[in-house]
């Protein structure tokens, strides 16, 4: 009896080999034998390689720096080293080995360096700080040392129903603020630079004045003022295309040899590309 259901057993696997045998009288490649099985059969796709919903990797870059830090970042870059990519475009060393920013200051090749190095070690502090106080926010332990340094460093004044005034001294960068939020959106704010490798408040090394905010959808101005070096910039930018823009920098400061600035009136236009 057991030898019988062997060779049965053997020869099922057989018969259905067979059947996809290309012997078989009318057998093609790609065609079905039974055309009325196949319309009412249902095919279904089955990807069993597919990634589980939610099984994303998260982006490194936008958890370290996220949109707070970029923003702030961006516009401390072009408050210091020009507004627009026109403008800091024209920053080119001289004959003499000598730069000369777009607020008529010159500087030697090594001291641009060390400005641009100054402004990195102020990113990596402030991104310190940054994480440190999500840190402390998120934690019970810590979260009175983080509102206690937040009541310190930052002081918020309703003057108007819709206008606040935004106080804040920046630890890491060395600089007060006072930023004032309105309805019409406009960046309205006084700016004090004091010595940014110090730690504490000290002289005020630079004042500015910031006016600037949005036309309409495409066109974009913003106005600086310069306490001590008694000049002021204006610029005005147009978006053309996604990553492309125009833009017109006016700028005049006097001559002032205690500052090392040359007077300087200067008009730029140009198209910048951006990735």
């Amino acid at each position: 009896m057991m030898r019988a259901f062997c060779l049965i057993w053997l020869f099922i696997p057989a018969v259905g080999f067979g059947q996809t045998d290309e012997d078989v009288v009318g057998y093609h490649p790609g065609y079905v034998m039974d055309v009325e099985y196949e319309q009412t059969s249902r095919t279904e796709e089955f990807n069993i390689f597919s990634s589980p919903p939610g099984d994303k990797k998260r982006d490194l870059r936008g958890v370290i720096f996220d949109k707070i830090l970029s923003r702030e970042f961006r516009y401390r870059y072009e408050q210091q080293f020009g507004r627009s990519a026109v403008e800091r475009n024209v920053i080119n060393p001289s004959r003499f080995d000598q730069y000369f920013y777009r607020t008529s200051v010159g500087v030697t090749l090594e001291e641009d360096a060390e400005r641009k190095q100054i402004f990195g070690e102020y990113m990596t502090k402030r991104l310190a700080e940054h994480h440190i106080d999500q840190y402390a926010k998120s934690t019970p332990e810590l979260r009175r040392v983080y509102e206690l340094k937040d009541r310190l460093s930052k002081v918020k004044v309703e003057v108007k129903q819709g206008y606040k005034l935004d106080m804040n001294y920046s630890l890491s960068g060395n600089f007060f603020q006072v930023r004032l939020k309105n309805p019409k959106d406009l960046d309205a704010r006084v700016f004090m630079q004091m010595d940014p490798q110090a730690f504490g408040p000290g002289a005020v090394q630079d004042t500015r004045l910031t006016l600037g905010g949005r036309l309409d959808r495409l066109w974009r101005f913003t106005t600086d003022a310069f306490i001590e070096r008694e000049g002021g910039r204006f610029v005005i930018r147009r978006s053309l295309l996604p990553g492309v823009s125009s833009s017109l920098t006016l700028s005049h400061f006097p001559f002032k040899p205690e500052r090392n600035q040359r007077e300087e009136t200067l008009g730029i236009l140009g198209i910048a590309w951006t990735q």
